[in-house]
């Protein structure tokens, strides 16, 4: 099933591959979505609802998820450097392989996200929970091979 989104020029279709480079997607319910390897650098999906989502591969460097709804998304193997999930909802996240390196995660609860196997080298993570995340960030962290 391929999203269609309602913004003010009228309904936007997204696929898997799409490229969404400076898109704003504020508030848009994306819920359940297939973005399976979308590029959507400098993207803002603030406060957008992202549950169940499959962002599988994508590449949203820059992007800003503030406030998102993730929960039980599927973000393995994305590529999220230097983004902002700051106070997104992250429950039952699953971020394995994932390159948050640089990424702003303030106020993330990462309990009971998959994030063990993260690349959090840089990341700013005040005020995320559990404290393991926190540790995980500031030890060293080999550098992930292209």
């Amino acid at each position: 099933m391929v999203p269609t989104l309602w913004q003010s020029g009228g309904p936007i279709n997204l696929a898997s591959d799409s490229v969404l480079t400076d898109a704003d997607l504020s508030g848009s319910d994306l819920s359940s979505a297939d973005l399976t390897d979308i590029v959507a650098a400098n993207t803002r999906f603030t406060d957008a609802n992202l549950s169940g989502a499959r962002l599988v591969r994508c590449t949203a460097t820059y992007a800003s998820f503030n406030g998102a709804d993730l929960s039980g998304a599927e973000l393995t193997d994305a590529v999220l450097r230097g983004a902002q999930l700051i106070a997104a909802t992250c429950d039952r996240t699953d971020l394995t392989g994932t390159d948050l390196r640089a990424a702003k995660l303030m106020r993330l609860d990462l309990s009971s996200a998959a994030w063990h196997t993260a690349y959090l080298s840089g990341a700013d993570l005040t005020g995320a929970q559990p404290k393991a995340v926190i540790d995980c960030a500031t030890s060293a962290v080999p550098e992930r091979k292209p």
